[in-house]
């Protein structure tokens, strides 16, 4: 049977471009699948500067029978970093917001990609939030933790006719 389904390839892509586009300029010291609360929270503080990623829910649509697929992957990315004592938390928040924001776009075809019986058709993020629950949730944990998110879309065509 083929391939149609390229969730896990394209998690571990975005994960690759974080990791090696954001290790020096966001001074990461983790990248992680999941979603934050799923880490324990006294580690919290340990993963920061930290970058999580996690799939949303997903769509398929039928393009073109015989059943050529346009699928639509959903990811929430959260940004969490440490905010110095004298630091503006709004500059350094927009700041980080555009330096990601920016990346992700440049990358929005994800030439690195190569998927079995598909192709990207493009990768964006659809929204920013410089304020998510997250944001609330380290808090929290620690006083000078401060998160923003991203959520990125991905639509990709499968080139493969059952």
């Amino acid at each position: 049977m083929a391939q149609r389904l390229h969730l896990k390839e394209l998690l571990n892509e975005y994960l690759r471009i974080f990791r090696t586009e954001f290790q020096s300029s966001l001074n990461l010291k983790s990248v992680i699948k999941g979603h934050i609360d799923f880490v324990p929270v006294q580690d919290v503080p340990n993963r920061v500067n930290g970058i999580w990623i996690a799939p949303e829910p997903m769509t398929i649509d039928r393009v073109m029978l015989p059943k050529e697929l346009q699928i639509t992957y959903n990811f929430r990315v959260v940004y969490v970093r440490r905010i110095g004592v004298n630091e503006n938390v709004n500059e350094a928040k927009v700041n980080d917001i555009l330096t990601i924001t920016e990346k992700i776009i440049d990358k929005f075809k994800l030439e690195d990609l190569t998927l079995t019986n598909a192709q990207v058709l493009w990768s964006f993020p659809v929204s920013v939030d410089p304020e998510p629950p997250e944001d609330v949730y380290v808090a929290a944990i620690a006083a000078e933790l401060v998160a923003m998110a991203f959520n990125i879309q991905t639509v990709v065509r499968t080139n493969h006719r059952l």
